[in-house]
């Protein structure tokens, strides 16, 4: 469900997902902050297109 404050051209704008990388002892002891950056890459990617052109 979509909030009325959004409009279509906020819809038709961009959006970048930032993940940072993480040192390999932050993997293995902060799980819960991988879980909750993918959960939000999941989140943001739900019925969206992704236009894979602009990676970096």
């Amino acid at each position: 469900m979509i909030s009325d404050k959004v409009r279509p051209h906020h819809l038709e704008r961009k959006a970048i997902l930032y993940v940072r990388q993480s040192s390999a002892h932050q993997v293995l002891h902060n799980r819960e902050s991988s879980v909750l950056q993918y959960a939000m890459r999941d989140r943001l990617t739900a019925g969206v297109v992704q236009d894979r052109g602009d990676r970096r």
